[in-house]
């Protein structure tokens, strides 16, 4: 994930915890790019929110009008899968 958006300026948009694999070495890999967006091009975004909405970025959830989806929102998606691997 920061390969893709340092390198290429790419956003998954649907962190979740299908979309991650765990090789038996224990390196990860993100995949279902789908519904990524690449970040550096200024076209019309999609205002409805994509993605599985149990690990959506709270901030998006509470004010979808107002905010667009950033790095942030991917990030904090990677903690809501992780908690919610540990808890499971």
């Amino acid at each position: 994930h920061t390969d893709t958006y340092n390198k290429a300026k790419i956003l998954n948009w649907d962190v979740s915890a299908g979309n991650i694999l765990i090789a038996p070495d224990r390196s990860g890999l993100l995949i279902d790019w789908d519904l990524s967006k690449k970040m550096d091009v200024d076209l019309p975004r999609q205002q409805s929110r994509t993605g599985t909405w149990q690990f959506i970025s709270t901030g998006l959830l509470l004010h979808p009008a107002t905010q667009s989806h950033g790095l942030p929102d991917d990030l904090e998606s990677f903690y809501w899968v992780l908690l919610y691997m540990v808890m499971k």
